[in-house]
């Protein structure tokens, strides 16, 4: 399995997720899951770089970096007293898989 996070610009036209979004909180985003077999094109201006989650090892990134994410994982949106900068905007990654970070 793989799930991709789309930009922003991806939204469908006409939406107004941002109006629902306080301004403290990060704004909504487009994910989309792929299953089974055959091949994924990801065009990318930078390499993506790939961080390994464990069972024993659970990964947290700023949410803006993640391009998208592979196995089975739990993605889960921080609060800020739950984040390592008390500020909005991670997620953290538990499960079997990896990260894929665009973040250079």
């Amino acid at each position: 399995m793989l799930i991709f996070v789309l930009p922003a610009s991806s939204e469908p036209t006409g939406s107004s997720l941002s109006e629902k979004t306080p301004p403290q909180e990060p704004a909504p985003i487009v994910i989309v899951q792929l299953s089974g077999r055959g091949l994924v094109l990801v065009e990318s201006e930078r390499p993506l770089r790939a961080l390994v989650v464990t069972a024993e090892h659970r990964v947290v990134v700023r949410s803006e970096s993640v391009a998208g994410w592979t196995g089975r994982m739990l993605a889960q949106p921080l609060t800020a007293e739950e984040s390592p900068t008390r500020a909005h905007g991670f997620v953290s990654f538990s499960g079997e898989g990896a990260v894929l970070l665009d973040d250079a």
